[in-house]
C-alpha cells in the first residue's frame, strides 16, 4: 500500500508543492511529516471501520435468537 507518493500514470508525481520543499531546508520537515499524517489518518480510519463492524456482528449475535435458522433440505 502506498501512501506517501501518487502518482499520474506518465510518472511524475503529482504534489505540486514538493518544489517548495525542496527549496528550503526548514520546510523538509513537514515533506517527512506528511505521509506519517495520512498513515496515522489511513489508520484512524481502518480503526473505525473494524470498532463498526465489530459493533455489528456483536448486534448479529445478540439478534441470532431470531434470525431463521436455515434448514437442511436432503
Amino acid at each position: 500500500m502506498i501512501v506517501a507518493y501518487k502518482y499520474k500514470s506518465n510518472g511524475h508525481k503529482l504534489m505540486s508543492n514538493d518544489k517548495k520543499y525542496m527549496s528550503s531546508g526548514n520546510k523538509q520537515k513537514s515533506n517527512v511529516q506528511n505521509p506519517m499524517s495520512n498513515l496515522n489518518n489511513l489508520m484512524s480510519k481502518t480503526n473505525n471501520s473494524m470498532r463498526n463492524l465489530n459493533k455489528y456482528i456483536s448486534n448479529l449475535k445478540k439478534m441470532k435468537g431470531a434470525l431463521i435458522k436455515p434448514y437442511c433440505l436432503i
